[in-house]
């Protein structure tokens, strides 16, 4: 199952949202690898790249907060961790059980509902608090 990037994805800011882009870019990938039965180190290079990229991912978005007095932050950190600790359980998933339809079902599951509901919900929120932080005085606020 592929997931499709779609405006309602979109956070209003371009750096986050190129980020996420590459993030679903990435993500289809490990389950490409998973549909077509590679072996488990072809899994294995996607997921890492996956658990790489959201610690730069999410120390941007951590920055932008931090920088932005951000009141949410701590929830926002709260989920980013959870991420990272699953993407690391799903890795280990993948190198022992192989990239069979448990790991796919593991890591489609996982990754879909954890983009739809944290850039949904979350990373959608952020970029209208970052949106609303960088107008500059006196502009109007549509957001």
């Amino acid at each position: 199952m592929a997931l499709q990037w779609n405006h309602s994805l979109e956070t209003g800011v371009a750096e986050i949202d190129q980020q996420h882009m590459e993030f679903i870019d990435r993500i289809n990938r490990s389950f490409d690898a998973c549909r077509t039965g590679r072996s488990a180190q072809e899994l294995r290079a996607p997921l890492v790249f996956l658990e790489e990229y959201v610690v730069v991912h999410f120390g941007e978005e951590e920055r932008h907060m931090k920088a932005t007095a951000c009141p949410h932050y701590h929830e926002y950190k709260a989920q980013h961790d959870g991420l990272v600790r699953a993407l690391a359980e799903l890795k280990h998933q993948a190198a022992t059980a192989g990239p069979g339809p448990s790991t796919q079902l593991s890591a489609s599951r996982l990754l879909s509902d954890w983009l739809i509901s944290h850039i949904g919900k979350f990373d959608r929120a952020l970029g209208r608090h970052l949106c609303v932080r960088a107008a500059p005085p006196g502009a109007a606020n549509n957001g």
